[in-house]
């Protein structure tokens, strides 16, 4: 009986177990899930129910029969007390026989009807205990179900979220791959152009140098050198061609800079002479509205020829006086300078061949020039001042001329003070004039203090005169070529000038070109790095997705290996239950293959029962022993009926998932 008891607990007991070692469960549907449960409930429930059925059945019976006994021992004692004497020792021995029988009869029953009302207390028990750990495994089901839905919809979101990280990282590195490319083919194109472009202007700015050498005399001596140098002319003829060659490149040179010079100075001629007729141009313009303005001021001058007469003969008078002195000063500085000529040409007759013999008359001549320039300088401020005494002399006239005819008394006074000024200027030229005469005079009787006694020796000196001037109108064009040459290369060397600026703004943009490469060469760093540390990224983002699908692969596998130890289960927990009603103990004959893992029975020899539920597996799959019975002998056993026997070692799908279910 105690051991009945203990097999139906088995249920229990197991259900206990796994709810305390099962820690996760399969990935089906509520639904599916609800009715499973509602299936194992079903197959808990329905064989207690019909034990107690059963029980409930037997115990009627039991109660009918005891019924009958007490009918037929009331019939028997009534029976008896009618009967006579020489059957009643019969008939009481009978009845005490059948007392006795009936009373253990009854006894039988009512333990059978106690040990039923036990076993179905106990039953009852063991359901209510099967339903509370029902319920508990189901809490534990849903929860399990609940926080591993959570977990894949985390894992999915997650992943979703690398999987389009990853796509974002891998179009940002596109993109700046393709950027960084196409800076590298820009930059190699702009360095390319710049080379060239920076050789082609080294050699520009190469003969420009040496033509700038060569045109500012750089290779060439100076006039000075050469005209104190010793002549020196190569003896044979090779050289002497060689020289005539190298003095033809010089010409040539020169000739060159002197064209350029010349149409240069053509150019600026022509600018100046466009500028002088729009000057002009501006200048009558100003009369006119000057005129039409007076016009407009001073509608009635026209009534008062009187007052406006005298001043104007005189402005007149004092500008042609003015224009007078200014060409008298003109014909007496080339008077001066034909004098100074001559004189030198008389001083120096020989001056031609001695080139270092001018320095008295050059300074005498410097020293005239600088008068003459002082002069000039003079009567330039002096018709400035005229000019602005007749501005302010019709600015005080104009205003009130009809109302005022006798106010020209300043104007007099002004008009006689220039005058005299100009007397002034007038007797200091003449004193100049004769003394510049007396000078000459002086050197003269210096130079041939014979001459007043022989006045008939003037005729060779006279050939001597014209000889010199000659001599000074070739030295006065010679001086005029060197002036146009000094000119030419001013001009040249202001060309040049503009070209070294023009060079220098191209050196700044070359400067400006290779900043600007500089920052392409940084940028294209910037971006490898860039490039590097995405590569660096994306690989970290790809480990992180393999790692998280080998998770997920996992995952699934457990998710499946718990499905498979789910239908294990349900399926060890029928044959659990189908043991009760059935024949435990297999024969060899009926079992050809291990149930545990599938593998072949051998025929020819005995086959390996498990002691505790009976049935036939291979060597291996009874490998573990249970102590059984008083004396604790060792017992071979499956792993299901360990897990069963032992609550506390762990259980059999620990180490490896179930086999598929049968």
């Amino acid at each position: 009986m105690y051991r009945w008891q203990e097999l139906s607990l088995a249920p229990a007991t197991f259900v206990r177990s796994l709810a305390r070692k099962l820690g996760a469960d399969s990935d089906e549907q509520p639904a599916s899930k609800k009715c499973e449960d509602n299936e194992l409930l079903r197959s808990i429930i329905q064989p207690l129910e019909m034990e107690i059925t059963a029980l409930k059945n037997k115990l009627r019976e039991n109660d009918a029969q005891l019924q009958e006994a007490l009918k037929a021992k009331a019939a028997n004692t009534t029976n008896a007390a009618t009967s006579g004497g020489d059957a009643k020792p019969e008939l009481e021995r009978a009845r005490c026989d059948m007392c006795a029988n009936y009373e253990q009869q009854l006894v039988a029953e009512q333990a059978r009807a106690d040990s039923a009302r036990d076993r179905a207390s106990t039953h009852q028990h063991a359901l209510a205990l099967a339903t509370e750990e029902l319920e508990g495994v189901r809490s534990v089901h849903d929860e399990t179900i609940r926080s591993w839905q959570a977990e894949r919809a985390e894992s999915g979101a997650r992943l979703q979220q690398l999987a389009g990280a990853l796509r974002a990282a891998r179009e940002e590195l596109a993109a700046r791959a393709a950027a960084a490319d196409d800076a590298s083919r820009r930059a190699l194109h702009t360095v390319t152009t710049l080379t060239v472009e920076r050789e082609t202007l080294q050699g520009k700015l190469d003969s420009l140098e040496r033509d700038n050498a060569m045109l500012i005399g750089q290779y060439t001596k100076k006039a000075l050198e050469m005209q104190n140098e010793i002549i020196n002319l190569p003896d044979n003829v090779t050289e002497l061609q060689e020289l005539s060659l190298q003095l033809r490149e010089q010409l040539i040179v020169c000739e060159l800079g002197r064209e350029r010079a010349a149409a240069a100075e053509g150019e600026l001629r022509a600018q100046l002479l466009q500028h002088a007729a729009l000057l002009n141009r501006r200048e009558d313009e100003l009369a006119q509205r000057a005129a039409a303005h007076r016009a407009l001021r001073y509608p009635r001058a026209s009534t008062h020829p009187h007052t406006h007469s005298p001043h104007a003969a005189a402005e007149g008078e004092l500008r042609a006086q003015l224009l007078q002195h200014a060409a008298l000063l003109n014909r007496r500085e080339d008077e001066l300078a034909q004098r100074a000529a001559a004189h030198r040409a008389l001083r120096y007759p020989r001056a031609s061949t001695h080139p270092h013999t001018h320095s008295p008359h050059a300074a005498a001549e410097g020293e005239l020039r600088a008068q003459l320039l002082q002069h000039a300088a003079l009567l330039n401020r002096r018709e400035d001042e005229l000019a602005q005494r007749a501005a302010a002399h019709r600015a005080l006239r104009y205003p009130r001329a009809s109302t005022h005819p006798h106010t020209h008394s300043p104007h007099a006074a002004a008009e006689g003070e220039l005058r005299a000024q100009l007397l002034q200027h007038a007797a200091l030229l003449n004193r100049r004039e004769d003394e510049l005469a007396e000078r000459a005079a002086a050197h003269r009787a210096l130079r041939y203090p014979r001459a007043s006694t022989h006045p008939h020796t003037h005729s060779p000196h006279a050939a001597a005169e014209g000889e010199l001037r000659a001599q000074l109108l070739q030295h006065a064009a010679l001086l005029n070529r060197r002036e146009d040459e000094l000119a030419e290369r001013a001009a040249a060397h202001r060309a040049l000038r503009e070209e070294l600026d023009r060079l220098q703004t191209e050196r700044e943009q070359m400067k400006e070109l290779a900043d600007k490469l500089r920052h392409s060469n940084d940028m294209i760093e910037q971006l490898l790095e860039d490039k590097k540390r995405l590569q660096t990224e994306v690989s970290e983002v790809r480990s992180r997705v393999a790692v998280l699908q080998q998770e997920l692969d996992n995952s699934e596998k457990v998710q499946q290996d718990f499905v498979r130890l789910s239908q294990s289960l349900q399926v060890q927990l029928q044959r659990i239950r189908e043991e009760d009603t059935e024949v435990r103990w297999q024969h060899d004959d009926d079992v050809s293959e291990c149930p545990a893992c599938r593998a072949a029975l051998p025929t020819n020899k005995k086959k390996i029962h498990c002691r505790h539920c009976g049935r036939i597996y291979c060597g291996a799959c009874v490998s573990h022993s249970v102590p059984s019975g008083p004396r604790g002998l060792p017992a071979r056993v499956c792993s299901v009926c360990r897990t069963l026997l032992q609550p506390h070692a762990a259980p059999y799908f620990s180490t490896r998932p179930p086999h598929s279910p049968d």
